[in-house]
């Protein structure tokens, strides 16, 4: 485009009041667990789909061990997307905790070491809705972050492509109450390679304020070398009661985070085409706009836009409608379980 194209652009940007590139805004596509809608959730080959269908993130849910080892798996209860139930050797440590609000029954990764966890294969966690996946039960271990990462920085060692990496402290008060704080270990984590300290964006989310606040503090002070980490403040649905608290929260988000992330139904309600005021108040607060998360199965659809009854079938075309109303909505960024159709969707745009 030449000069004098973008000036001209600029004068009647200008006199119309809006900037001329805002049309044109980069909404960042984030593989949610990888792309689990076609391989096993947090898992390598989950990740490595993400990468090959162009998704500009993945994301990463991280939990400690027993040794202090950051793994990739979406809660510390094991049974929920391991085989651990399998092995006898580890029966006497089934037991039952409160994490976080939730009663839970089974094996917890703080009382295995990674060693251990390394003897575990994964399986499909929502084996109803994506069945296809129960293919891949048994075949892979879980990986720790460090692995992550390097499947991440293999790619642009290949091909120079960047790929940013999310991380999800999940439960992060827990795991301090017993003893394995993260959010050290995060950063310790990722000031070992040159990749996600100089080259990839990084951003660290949690539902937790306490946790993202001390993650800031220590990003001003013991960790100020790495410049390209940003916060992001998940949220919760509550419910459309609690809207109004979610609204007036933001201001506050906003002292430590850049970015927040709400549930989609923040924006829309299930089966609402109106959308509500969120963005509009979050980005006048500086705060950008990350909405979790999106899925091609007709289960995980609004009922107007599913492809049929199969509530298991995917259905691309149904994604890219609803993909497109929250682009019209002005969000900055998606969690989605199908990259390839959310880049597709963008490029429709």
């Amino acid at each position: 485009m030449s000069i004098n194209v973008l000036n001209r652009l600029f004068l009647i940007g200008a006199l119309c009041g809006y900037s001329v590139f805002s049309q044109a805004k980069e909404i960042a596509v984030i593989g949610h667990a990888g792309a689990p809608s076609f391989a096993i959730a947090n898992t390598l080959p989950s990740y490595q789909r993400a990468i090959n269908d162009g998704a500009d993130f993945i994301e990463t849910d991280i939990v400690p061990t027993k040794d202090g080892a950051l793994i990739s798996i979406h809660e510390n209860e094991l049974s929920l997307t391991t085989n651990v139930s399998s092995f006898s050797q580890f029966a006497n440590r089934k037991t039952s905790k409160l994490v976080g609000a939730k009663y839970y029954t089974g094996w917890f990764s703080e009382d295995f070491t990674l060693s251990e966890i390394k003897m575990l294969k994964v399986h499909e966690r929502g084996p109803n809705t994506r069945p296809e996946n129960t293919a891949y039960d048994d075949l892979y271990n879980v990986p720790t972050l460090d692995e992550v990462i390097n499947i991440a920085e293999q790619n642009y060692n290949r091909t120079g492509k960047i790929t940013g990496i999310y991380i999800e402290m999940k439960t992060p008060a827990y795991f301090t109450a017993v003893g394995l704080p993260v959010e050290s270990k995060v950063l310790n984590t990722l000031a070992r390679y040159k990749y996600t300290r100089d080259i990839a964006p990084i951003y660290i989310e949690a539902f937790d304020p306490i946790s993202l606040k001390l993650v800031r503090t220590k990003l001003n002070t013991t960790h100020s070398s790495l410049k390209r980490v940003k916060l992001l403040q998940l949220l919760n649905d509550l419910g459309s009661l609690y809207d109004a608290v979610n609204l007036a929260s933001l201001p506050a988000y906003a002292v430590y985070a850049d970015v927040v992330g709400p549930n989609k139904n923040a924006i829309f309600r299930v089966n609402s085409t109106k959308a509500s005021n969120f963005v509009s108040i979050a980005h006048g607060v500086g705060l950008e706009v990350q909405p979790w998360s999106f899925a091609p199965e007709n289960n995980n659809l609004p009922t107007a836009f599913r492809c049929s009854s199969v509530l298991s079938e995917r259905c691309s075309s149904g994604l890219k409608k609803q993909l497109k109303m929250f682009f019209d909505a002005g969000i900055d960024g998606v969690f989605v379980d199908d990259p390839a159709t959310a880049k597709e969707a963008l490029a429709e745009y």
